[in-house]
């Protein structure tokens, strides 16, 4: 019984033949192939002419031919410099060693403890720098001091 003039709705049960799969399947790959031509006419399309400008263009010619020079002002004449020859023989190399004082050696390090890395607690000179403990740990120098970095 229709109600306000609404005509009765009806349901119909699914027929088992009815899918939506191959349908939305066919519709997927006609736009993609729409797509793919619309995207091969883009990149396709335009002017040969404005191609051509881009792909060749004009390259100046460089010739040696003596013409006149843009300025017609007269330079002046460039001097004959000569470079006299040193005499063979008269100069020698002598290489000495540079006097320096020997350099303090390094003091090796106490047995068990591997400079490389830092270890919590000892002195650091640079405030706010990084290190790395023995275990790989992040170190950082706070307040004089290694501390944990997090």
């Amino acid at each position: 019984m229709p109600r306000f003039g609404l005509p009765a709705l009806r349901i119909r049960p699914r027929a088992e033949n009815d899918d939506w799969f191959p349908l939305v399947a066919k519709v997927a790959v006609v736009l993609v192939a729409a797509g793919l031509v619309v995207g091969f006419l883009l990149v396709s399309g335009g002017d040969a002419e404005d191609d051509d400008a881009v792909t060749n263009p004009p390259v100046p010619t460089i010739t040696d031919s003596p013409g006149a020079r843009p300025d017609d002002t007269p330079q002046p004449a460039r001097p004959a410099v000569t470079v006299a020859e040193p005499a063979v023989g008269t100069q020698t190399a002598v290489i000495t060693p540079k006097t320096t004082s020997k350099a303090k050696p390094r003091p090796k390090p106490r047995p068990g403890i591997d400079p490389r890395f830092a270890r919590r607690g000892l002195p650091c000179t640079v405030e706010g720098a990084f290190a790395v403990g023995r275990r790989l740990e992040p170190l950082i120098c706070r307040d004089g001091r290694w501390d944990r970095a997090f």
